[in-house]
C-alpha cells in the first residue's frame, strides 16, 4: 500500500525469530507513531508491513503458499513470476475457508488421490 509492501494477513504471514525481534525492536523505539498509524489506517497488516519496513525486514511474496482465495476462485491456469505454474504449488493456507470447505477440500483430495492410486496400479499391471 502506497510505498509500504503489505504485509498481507488474510492467508496468514511467516515471520522468523529474528524478524520478530527486530520488529519488537522498533515498534517499543516507535510505540506512540505506530498506535497513531494503526488509528489511522484500516489494514492492520499494512501498518504491519510498515514497522517492518522500517525495521529494516524485507517481505517477499509467498504466492501461492499462503493463498489469499479459496480454491474454488483459483485460476490454476496461472503462472508465478518465476514461470512455474500454479498448479505445482501446495498450499499451506487460503483466506476465507470455513470448516465446511477445509472438510470439501480435504475429501477432494482424498478421493483424488485413491482414484489416480488406483489408474496408476491398473496401468502397471
Amino acid at each position: 500500500m502506497g510505498d509500504s509492501v503489505f504485509a498481507y494477513g488474510g492467508a496468514g504471514i511467516i515471520v522468523s525469530n529474528l524478524a520478530m525481534r527486530m520488529l519488537v525492536k522498533r515498534y517499543t523505539s516507535n510505540e506512540k507513531l505506530y498506535n497513531d498509524l494503526t488509528i489511522s489506517q484500516w489494514a492492520g497488516d499494512a501498518v504491519l508491513g510498515k514497522v517492518m519496513s522500517d525495521a529494516g525486514i524485507s517481505l517477499s511474496k509467498a504466492w501461492p503458499t499462503l493463498e489469499g482465495d479459496m480454491p474454488a476462485t483459483l485460476d490454476f491456469q496461472s503462472t508465478s513470476s518465476t514461470g512455474h505454474s500454479f498448479w505445482c504449488y501446495y498450499a499451506t493456507t487460503y483466506h476465507h475457508m470455513s470448516s465446511y470447505g477445509i472438510t470439501s477440500y480435504y475429501e477432494f483430495e482424498r478421493s483424488w488421490k485413491l482414484t489416480v492410486s488406483l489408474i496408476l496400479s491398473f496401468i502397471s499391471m
